[in-house]
């Protein structure tokens, strides 16, 4: 897959089903010996009904496919990275090294 410029941006209700695919994806290629206690399904509903509403969720866009995201707790004063997991095709090319100059 190629890299093309890339644009962050906040999260919305409309980017779910997919940062949801990246997630399982991400998941599922670096931690598989963690297997999680729920369904895909159920992630996916997490993502569109809890993560993208009650968080501060960056997407890092390549065209438009999410190649990487970021959840922010909405805590104040303090921030705490909560999620940040990047597409496995990604990997290696400084998406999460600019998630985390974000998030700072």
């Amino acid at each position: 897959m190629k890299l093309v410029p890339l644009v962050f941006r906040t999260a919305t209700a409309a980017d779910a089903p997919a940062v949801a695919e990246l997630y399982l994806a991400s998941r599922k290629t670096f931690l598989p010996f963690s297997t999680s206690a729920h369904s895909d399904e159920e992630v996916r509903q997490w993502m569109t009904d809890v993560l993208i509403p009650s968080h501060r969720v960056t997407v890092a866009l390549n065209g438009h496919q999410p190649a990487g995201l970021m959840a922010l707790s909405r805590k104040v004063p303090y921030g705490w990275i909560d999620q940040l997991y990047l597409h496995p095709f990604f990997v290696g090319c400084g998406i999460g090294s600019q998630l985390l100059a974000r998030a700072q």
